[in-house]
């Protein structure tokens, strides 16, 4: 659910980004993490599918990672990390369960 939140979180912060100059600095970063949070949920559907994610797909998603881990406006996107390992544990068809 908090990666829905996230994903479509920007289109609301955008339309203030347009009228505020404050939210206008965090604009990129909310595009961030709604990417980060696009790529999180396809990872998740692959996983739930018990596929393997092309090796494609997961070098376009470790692009949009790499993109949101650098910082802009003073924040950095903490999410960014668990979002890469989601993405390489399906691309290797393995699973993402935490070890217990």
């Amino acid at each position: 659910m908090q990666l829905s939140a996230w994903r479509d979180n920007d289109g609301k912060l955008q339309l203030l980004a347009q009228r505020s100059f404050l939210v206008k600095e965090v604009a990129a970063t909310s595009q961030d993490l709604s990417g980060l949070a696009a790529v999180g949920l396809a990872a998740l559907d692959f996983a739930a599918k018990g596929g393997v994610a092309p090796e494609d797909w997961k070098a376009q998603q470790l692009a949009v990672i790499e993109q949101a881990k650098k910082p802009k406006s003073q924040l950095l996107l903490m999410p960014a990390p668990a979002i890469q390992k989601l993405v390489e544990a399906v691309a290797a068809g393995g699973s993402c369960a935490a070890p217990k």
